[in-house]
Order: structure tokens, then C-alpha cells, then sequence
């Protein structure tokens, strides 16, 4: 009985599609966001794009797509005091690079 259950599992995992791009995955959160009276309808959302399912997904792929901006943000910010302090040839620890 229990081997039913892991051959379910196996089929269903090898269904699943391919994970969309990031670059995909904003270009449909902004789609959707593009209604003039608020977000369009998950229709026709899956209309432009086919991996979509559900305004779920849609929420979570915003919040995707939010964690790396804040990701990328904090990365520059770091680069920036590096090469300030490089720039002013300090001894560079990681407490410094916090920009504090």
C-alpha cells in the first residue's frame, strides 16, 4: 500500500512544468497589476501567460520578486562601502561592510 502512494508521488512530480524565469514571473506580476480599476482577472492573466494558476501563485511570485530587489539592494550597498573603504585603503572587516 505504501508503494501505491510513493508511485503517486513520483507521477506527480514528473508532471510538474519547469519553473517560469524570474524575468517571466514579473512580467505576468505586472500584467496583472496593470488594470486600470486594480489587478486583471486571473483569466486573462493565463491567457498571456500559461503558468500561471492561481491569483496564489500571482501573490507569491510578487513577494519573489520583492526579496530579491531588497537581496540586490543590500548587495550594492555593501559593494558601495568596499570600495569607499578600498578607496580609502582601510582594512575592510565584515563588520564594516553593514553601513553603519
Amino acid at each position: 500500500m505504501a508503494e501505491i502512494g510513493q508511485l503517486r508521488r513520483k507521477k506527480k512530480l514528473a508532471k510538474r512544468k519547469p519553473e517560469p524565469s524570474m524575468h517571466r514571473k514579473r512580467m505576468a506580476v505586472e500584467f496583472w497589476k496593470s488594470g486600470k480599476k486594480g489587478p486583471l482577472k486571473l483569466d486573462t492573466v493565463r491567457h498571456n501567460f500559461s503558468f500561471v494558476t492561481s491569483r496564489v501563485q500571482l501573490h507569491h511570485y510578487e513577494k519573489q520578486i520583492m526579496v530579491k530587489e531588497k537581496f540586490i539592494a543590500v548587495r550594492l550597498g555593501i559593494l558601495f562601502h568596499f570600495k569607499a573603504a578600498k578607496h580609502h585603503h582601510l582594512v575592510v572587516h565584515d563588520r564594516d561592510l553593514g553601513g553603519h
